[in-house]
């Protein structure tokens, strides 16, 4: 009785170990995800600003292309 309570013991310990190193285990990949969403947001932020830029600049392009033909039409 006292061996199977001892074995048990020592089970439980173990088992409280390993909890506790897959506690820790899952607050690094909690810390990483969190960084990587930040990033994530971030590049999402610069891709917007791209997009919007690239647009602002083909419109300024049609503008100076139709500004040429009617002035070389004239």
């Amino acid at each position: 009785m006292r061996e199977e309570k001892a074995k048990l013991e020592l089970t439980l310990s173990e088992v409280q170990g390993e909890n506790s190193k897959l506690r820790e285990e899952i607050g690094k990949v909690n810390n990483t995800h969190a960084e990587l969403f930040k990033e994530l947001q971030s590049v999402q932020g610069q891709l917007i600003a791209e997009r919007s830029r690239c647009f602002k600049l083909e419109v300024d392009f049609i503008i100076k292309l139709m500004t040429i033909y009617v002035l070389c039409s004239l």
